[in-house]
């Protein structure tokens, strides 16, 4: 308490509890940034903050509208694109997050800390200047589990690559822009199969 009046202080730490604070005490905040009528239920929203491990440049927080997720690619990729396009303006606005990295086209990749692991990014010499990420290992930790759907049994693996996934490989269904109604029903059938099975990922998260 400061003469009377509570203060919050945000020090330093792992990205972990960064996270936790996200998820918990500070969850109105995520709330605020990328639900509506700011956002969306398709919008995943980052925060550069600085880095706590030293080998990375700075830290990223993804948010969505269900939370914080320990990675995601299309994310990164866009802060990359963001940080592209902030040209002469980026080696200060980088500063004031404690990194130093003034070469844009960039002369070597910028690592980010996730609270999934370090996660590369870097800016490809060709034409379109496009994005490269290098992600944080993959892995499978279970083969061809067996769900029950309305259109039969279907076998998945669940793998990990920043975040927990459910595998389907090949679809039941045709995969094809008419198709999108009956393929997102699936998926949510999937996704309550597994969840019915106690299906978790390694650190007990829910599978996507």
């Amino acid at each position: 308490m400061t003469a009377g009046l509570p203060t919050m202080l945000l020090a330093p730490a792992p990205i972990r509890t960064r996270m936790d604070l996200l998820r918990g005490p500070l969850a109105a905040l995520r709330g605020a940034i990328v639900d509506e009528p700011r956002g969306y239920a398709a919008l995943v929203g980052v925060l550069l903050l600085p880095a706590h491990d030293p080998r990375a440049d700075l830290a990223a927080l993804f948010l969505n509208n269900a939370g914080t997720l320990p990675m995601c690619v299309h994310a990164s990729i866009g802060v990359a694109r963001t940080l592209l396009h902030m040209g002469d303006d980026l080696p200060s606005i980088l500063a004031g997050l404690g990194a130093d990295f003034s070469q844009v086209p960039w002369s070597r990749p910028l690592c980010l800390e996730t609270p999934a692991g370090l996660v590369h990014v870097r800016a490809e010499s060709d034409e379109d200047h496009g994005i490269a990420v290098d992600n944080v290992a993959a892995k499978r930790t279970r083969r061809a589990v067996a769900l029950e759907s309305s259109v039969g049994t279907i076998h998945a693996d669940v793998a990990w690559g920043g975040n927990w996934f459910l595998i389907v490989d090949p679809s039941p269904l045709p995969v094809q822009p008419d198709n999108l109604p009956a393929l997102h029903g699936l998926t949510r059938e999937l996704r309550r199969a597994a969840e019915d099975q106690g299906l978790r990922g390694d650190d007990g998260a829910f599978i996507d």
